[in-house]
């Protein structure tokens, strides 16, 4: 049997870079099945096209952490992947890697599916047609794969990725060898027939696979913490305002934030605003390499701060879901200063860097931001997601809802008691505003951790002589959605962090009524009562 020739690549046309990564764990791999777009319904690995202004590592880890909301800490460099298209011209090249550890817990988003299976019952028959020639050895070897697959046009009507193997051939491909010859072709025709330019494309490959590897290698042990802080950010809001993007040093602790406002409410350009800022800060005081205008005139704003602390391993950060400036709320967003991206360190409930992380979050508030935005430090607000809430409620709220006259804060899917004293509970709580949001089936653990965090702020409420009818105007907790762990819209982490958030405003300053939550239309349910929330 004969085969077909390889389809002709316009080699002026540059390959089209993209990354494949396959999270594997105690004789499992991860799979995600495509809920829309090219490839829908079928299973696949997490990846996606390397963005011009990233590293192959760099667009490996955004893909997993958007497609899956897991952050990854070894991205393993398993081989190259060529694909051709008889309808393009143009090379697909498949960057392939290996995750063994990683943070966060998988969960569906709008684009993917997870879903966990034995090395032995991977769903071949619902992949990609070649998938079965090199991901079984790949996953049970870990040996590296090399190869080029061609797909020939789809039969009339079908979609492109249901065109038929055109031809494939693997260098090193262990087991894959029986799969071959299911093409009714020997492995030994097959590799005789391979042809001159392919054949040497996969050669010089194969030599290079050390030193690709090499090179990779320092960037695949990065903790997830310099894998986000590497990543660029958009310099336009959603609203079509302006996002900046800085770090600074905070007793010693790298604090990255963005800040999305109106252009106008900047004190410099927000185009010289841009990168990453030294600055040296300890305690309240700090000195600035940044040459600023002291004389800078500041108009007086009305805008408010809404300070969002993201969940653990980050995404929320990424998502920046409150980057626009509803209800006159200016939009920020900051980095856990943590390895691997938990707020207060540790995990769980245990979080032993939660003061000084909150403390590091009062110098940012005070000191870091007057100077690159105005706005009306009266009006300062804060949302947590999952971990972030953790820290929110147990020393954010009760360090720094006085010193910085916070008026209100959302804790969505997460929450904990107060692990330190309540500085000024008695004057304080009579005007903060709170609202727990959750879901049906929210995280194990966190059904164990928000229940007591509801009825500790209840009774501090009480303790400062506030009636039951103040206490449940302004605090409040609703878990009605029956999503998973932050999908408050019923779908995904991502999703329902952002329709929650689309309804801060209404949440936190209004009356409490959502239109994005999944089977609610008001969450505004005072909390005495709720004291067994999820019972």
């Amino acid at each position: 049997m004969s085969l077909p020739e390889w389809l002709p690549i316009d080699e002026s046309v540059p390959h089209q870079l993209l990354t494949l990564v396959f999270p594997v764990r105690q004789g499992h791999v991860l799979l995600g099945m495509k809920r829309r777009g090219f490839g829908s319904g079928l299973y696949n690995g997490f990846g996606g096209k390397v963005h011009a202004d990233e590293t192959v590592v760099q667009g490996a880890a955004r893909e997993l952490l958007e497609e899956a909301c897991i952050t990854s800490a070894d991205l393993i460099y398993a081989g190259k992947l060529f694909f051709a298209f008889e309808t393009q011209p143009r090379l697909m090249e498949v960057f392939v890697f290996l995750c063994e550890q990683w943070t966060g817990e998988p969960h569906i988003t709008d684009e993917m599916q997870p879903e966990w299976f034995a090395l032995d019952g991977v769903p071949f028959d619902r992949m990609w047609p070649d998938d079965v020639l090199w991901l079984d050895a790949l996953l049970r070897t870990k040996a590296p794969v090399l190869g080029r697959v061609d797909f020939a046009l789809p039969e009339e009507g079908a979609r492109t990725e249901d065109g038929r193997l055109r031809r494939c051939s693997f260098l090193d491909a262990g087991d894959a060898r029986t799969s071959v010859a299911a093409l009714g072709v020997t492995r030994e025709a097959h590799a005789q027939s391979f042809g001159t330019t392919p054949k040497a494309c996969l050669v010089a490959l194969a030599a290079s696979v050390i030193g690709t590897h090499a090179s990779l290698d320092k960037r695949q042990r990065q903790t997830p913490l310099q894998q986000v802080m590497q990543m660029k950010t958009k310099t336009l809001a959603s609203d079509g305002g302006s996002i900046i993007d800085q770090t600074v040093i905070i007793d010693g602790m790298n604090i990255r934030f963005r800040v999305a406002a109106p252009a106008s409410a900047f004190v410099t350009p927000p185009q010289s605003q841009a990168g990453t800022q030294s600055t040296a800060m300890t305690g309240q005081t700090f000195t600035s390499s940044r040459k600023t205008n002291a004389t800078a005139s500041r108009a007086a704003s009305n805008l408010g701060l809404n300070v969002l602390l993201h969940g653990d391993g980050g995404q929320s950060f990424i998502a920046f879901p409150n980057q626009d400036s509803r209800a006159g709320l200016i939009g920020v967003a900051v980095l856990a200063p943590d390895a691997q991206l938990h707020w207060g360190g540790g995990s769980g409930v245990n979080r032993p860097n939660s003061a000084a992380q909150t403390r590091a979050l009062q110098t940012l508030v005070t000191q870091v931001l007057p100077p690159l935005v105005s706005f009306d430090s009266s009006k300062v607000y804060f949302s947590g997601v999952s971990g972030g809430s953790i820290l929110l409620s147990s020393f954010v709220l009760p360090m720094l809802a006085g010193p910085l006259q916070i008026r209100g804060a959302l804790m969505s899917c997460g929450g904990l008691a107060p692990k330190t004293d309540f500085v000024d509970a008695a004057k304080v709580l009579p005007n903060l505003r709170v609202h727990w949001q959750s879901t049906t089936a929210e995280l194990d653990s966190l059904k164990q951790s928000i229940p007591p965090a509801l009825t500790a702020y209840e009774q501090l409420a009480a303790s400062a002589g506030m009636t039951k009818e103040q206490i449940n105007r302004l605090q409040t907790a609703d878990a009605t959605p029956t999503g998973g762990h932050c999908a408050f819209d019923g779908r995904d982490f991502e999703s329902g962090v952002a329709a929650l958030m689309s309804d801060y405003s209404s949440v936190i300053q209004g009356d409490g009524s959502v239109r994005g939550l999944q089977g609610i239309n008001n969450v505004a349910k005072g909390v005495i009562g709720q004291e067994r929330l999820f019972a």
